[in-house]
């Protein structure tokens, strides 16, 4: 971040990677409330809005990097995606994170990685880049979480994590269908306020390699985001929507997708299946092949 020290980029990026490790080891539905400090959700928004302010509304991503659609506060799944696909911290950084944490705790306890950043033939080889198309909030029930694990992961990693504005990072939206409303029950409006100083400065556009666009919507109203199959192609497949919250509001039995291009410019998508939120652990995902 700009205007800080060797050592206060240090304490940042440690307090950064405690949030990280927070959210992805230790949160649970029933600790969800008591595991981030209010005080820690200001600093998050305003450190990701004075990041957002210094980047362009125009972002240039490079590939490897793997594309993500719509989250809607599903952040199990998004959890659950990003363990399956890959996560954008190596196996190392995982290690050292979690090593930190259970020495400032004073804790003895087993390390757990994500299931990618384990031993075996599906090993994640180092960490995952990502671009996230917007649309982190609202519908489900865990849109701050889906925001402050996404702005932390972004500020600790920028170029491994690239965050666009979606149509529900606006206030207008995002009032009436659902974020505001679990702001003020969950801590208070002040905590809604503060979000939309984030959400205001939000690069709007991506192009991956100089080649491909990528934006959250606005080409044509006819490309209605949700898609039964996670995705679908358009205009002699010259163009697809990509959906990535599974199971969607937990009526409608849609199948997510993510769409990882490689270094050689090869998409193929990662798709989960819906499943019964009583089963929704178990669920595995499947890659299909898209030139």
């Amino acid at each position: 971040m700009s205007g800080t020290t060797g050592d206060e980029h240090k304490k940042l990026n440690t307090w950064l990677e405690s949030i990280i490790f927070r959210y992805f080891h230790i949160w649970s539905p029933v600790n969800c409330q008591e595991l981030i400090k209010r005080y820690e959700i200001y600093e998050l928004c305003l450190r990701a809005r004075e990041l957002f302010w210094s980047q362009p509304l125009y972002r240039h991503v490079e590939v490897p990097v793997t594309i993500v659609g719509d989250i809607h506060g599903q952040f199990e799944d998004l959890k659950m995606m990003m363990d399956m696909n890959g996560w954008p911290f190596s196996e190392d950084e995982a290690k050292e994170m979690c090593r930190n944490m259970l020495t400032k705790n004073g804790k003895d306890m087993k390390v757990t990685l994500p299931a990618t950043l384990g031993s075996g033939t599906d090993r994640q080889k180092g960490p995952k880049n990502y671009l996230f198309l917007g649309d982190y909030v609202d519908r489900g029930s865990h849109s701050i979480e889906v925001v402050l694990m996404l702005f932390a992961m972004h500020l600790r990693w920028p170029d491994r994590v690239t965050l666009l504005r979606g149509n529900h990072e606006s206030r207008p939206v995002n009032r009436a269908y659902g974020f505001y409303g679990e702001c003020s029950r969950r801590y208070s409006d002040k905590i809604y306020e503060v979000f939309q100083l984030a959400f205001n400065t939000m690069p709007l556009t991506a192009i991956v390699n100089k080649r491909i666009m990528c934006m959250h919507g606005g080409i044509s109203e006819e490309l209605y985001d949700l898609k039964q199959e996670g995705y679908e192609f358009f205009a002699d497949r010259r163009l697809v929507t990509i959906f990535s919250a599974p199971f969607y509001c937990g009526q409608t039995n849609n199948v997510a997708s993510m769409l990882n291009i490689d270094s050689d410019m090869v998409a193929s998508f990662m798709l989960v299946r819906p499943v019964s939120e009583i089963n929704r652990e178990m669920n595995v995902g499947e890659k299909a092949e898209e030139e």
